[in-house]
């Protein structure tokens, strides 16, 4: 969308109705370093005989929108059909009278350099639910331990960490359990072909 001219359009950002020229993210946003964010496209034609604008399908994108967000642990505090009557009352406010495409964005908006344990998480009732799978996979990758990844010693407060993960682990699918299993299984397996590996190497 070419935005020239267009400042005064008015946009939905952070929970206000206001002029794109005030919507405004920072350079340490953490979306924009890390590719934490989801968006949608919903399309609307304007029905000149009719003289209204029609949204093509918006609950379900919304719906959509609102499940994606989701898999990188973002709430989104609206429901699809409030989404969609946010929608239209800032397409009322524009006083839009063309086809337009709707862009829909949800992001980590935190001011950082960094992954932190909030990044693996979602809100629930105020509290951070960890996913057990991204966290495996993240301290693979990054081949630390939980100790590593809290900045703890292990002997103390990541320990009583580690029966929290566990705890959290047994409320998990039986579907969502065997992945994980397969996941550190492999983990393991991976760990033991280097260290025999090194074995042979140093012999």
């Amino acid at each position: 969308m070419e935005t020239k001219g267009k400042q005064d359009i008015l946009v939905y950002f952070e929970g206000r109705f206001v002029p794109m020229s005030e919507a405004r993210v920072g350079i340490l946003t953490h979306a924009l370093h890390y590719g934490t964010g989801v968006f949608e496209g919903i399309r609307g034609y304007w029905e000149k005989e009719k003289q209204d604008l029609f949204l093509v399908r918006p609950n379900e994108h919304y719906a959509r929108w609102k499940i994606n967000s989701n898999i990188l642990y973002m709430e989104i505090p609206h429901t699809a059909a409030e989404l969609t009557e946010l929608t239209a009352e800032l397409i009322r406010r524009n006083h839009f009278q063309s086809n337009l495409y709707v862009r829909p964005l949800a992001y980590k908006s935190a001011q950082r350099i960094g992954v932190q344990q909030s990044d693996l998480c979602r809100m629930e009732n105020g509290e951070y639910k960890v996913s057990l799978e991204t966290l495996f996979k993240i301290l693979s990758i990054f081949e630390m331990n939980i100790a590593d990844f809290f900045n703890e010693d292990a002997s103390g407060a990541a320990r009583d960490r580690e029966y929290e993960f566990l705890r959290q682990y047994q409320k998990l699918s039986p579907r969502v359990q065997e992945e994980v299993q397969s996941f550190i299984q492999f983990k393991l397996q991976s760990e033991d072909g280097v260290r025999e590996e090194k074995v042979k190497k140093d012999n």
